[in-house]
């Protein structure tokens, strides 16, 4: 036997969720990317953990919420034990995963491009199909835009309509999704990160940004709204993301409210996002 260290660096990101090990495993319970794994255990935020393991080659998978939302790295046969190290990063459309920093073998980079085509397709086949016949009965859709309706969070209240569906997420504290709009709320608790509550927002945006190596990133302010925007994939591709982050401080939190659109649609739905954001509402506003 030998062991296998795993340190989870502290971040911002996720920081709620708990990473999952697995280790294949012919006898695993478990089936990841069609390998069968077995759970070594769960690791916190900020944490190190360390399991035995056997001197035979294995795959490792490090799961943050859902398989789609992966990494993974071979371990080769040897009897010298093993370090790794990652962080969950700031990737909205691709569950905010944990990441290994320790290992860029190709094989793990092609892992990784075959869950984010995953999570692409998850995203973007209903927004897809319904383009589809936007283009043959745009009269209907024009005439339908729902019904307004409020949803409400932990505390949290906003005005979207009831075209929108609520999913749950363990990487998010909730989310709302139509054909055109996903909307993600995160909370970032102060009873579950005190070093927080010395933050102002132009602070916490910044820790955001540096936290996760978002360079270029700039800050846009409506009243009292504040929020940037961030375009997710080949910005000419029609698969690319536009992600509008608005940032809010309450009582007892941060909020970020992030809006997804299509990045092929421009600023179709500015006006459209920003009636939304000004619908927030929080219980404990300051």
């Amino acid at each position: 036997m030998r062991q296998l260290t795993i340190k989870r660096i502290r971040s911002f990101v996720g920081c709620m969720g708990k990473v999952s090990v697995f280790i294949t495993d012919p006898a695993g319970d478990k089936t990841i990317c069609g390998d069968a794994c077995r759970l070594l255990g769960l690791l916190g935020n900020g944490k190190t953990e360390v399991y035995d393991i056997s001197e035979q080659s294995a795959k490792l998978y490090l799961v943050a919420g859902t398989e789609m939302f992966n990494d993974s790295t071979v371990i080769p046969e040897g009897t010298g034990d093993v370090y790794l190290e990652g962080q969950n990063r700031y990737d909205p459309m691709h569950g905010n995963a944990f990441i290994l920093s320790s290992n860029d073998g190709g094989e793990k980079t092609a892992d990784r491009k075959k869950r984010n085509t995953k999570a692409l397709l998850l995203l973007f086949l209903v927004p897809l199909i319904v383009g589809l016949c936007i283009g043959l009965i745009p009269h209907l859709i024009k005439n339908s835009p729902g019904k307004p309706k409020r949803f409400v969070c932990d505390g949290m209240s906003i005005e979207l309509t009831e075209k929108f569906e609520e999913r749950e997420n363990v990487n998010y504290t909730t989310s709302y999704v139509t054909s055109d709009i996903a909307v993600i709320v995160v909370e970032d608790r102060f009873d579950q990160a005190t070093a927080l509550k010395e933050y102002d927002i132009d602070g916490y945006l910044q820790l955001i940004w540096e936290v996760n190596s978002l360079e270029g990133m700039k800050k846009e302010t409506d009243g009292s709204l504040v929020w940037y925007d961030q375009v997710s994939g080949n910005s000419s591709s029609k698969s690319s993301v536009r992600n509008r982050t608005y940032v809010f401080r309450s009582e007892d939190a941060f909020w970020m409210i992030q809006f997804l659109t299509n990045s092929s649609a421009g600023d179709k739905y500015d006006e459209t996002i920003s009636k939304y954001a000004k619908s927030i509402t929080f219980d404990k506003a300051e």
